[in-house]
């Protein structure tokens, strides 16, 4: 699996269990385009595009957990 930042690996399993990015920002104290780029940066190195990859996040959520 490639390298996420602890970051990006926060904000995917955040995603992967329904939050929206303004939960998330709210709950880490960032901006909602700060949660956008992660998102963005950590799709791109899983290999994830459109609507599909919040889907396709749960069915790795594991994978995400065990780094």
């Amino acid at each position: 699996m490639p390298e996420l930042s602890n970051r990006e690996r926060e904000i995917l399993l955040l995603t992967a269990d329904g939050k929206r990015p303004a939960e998330i920002a709210r709950a880490l104290n960032i901006a909602v385009s700060t949660v956008g780029t992660h998102l963005k940066n950590g799709y791109a190195r899983l290999g994830l595009k459109g609507q599909g990859a919040a889907k396709h996040l749960i069915l790795r959520r594991k994978e995400l957990l065990n780094g």
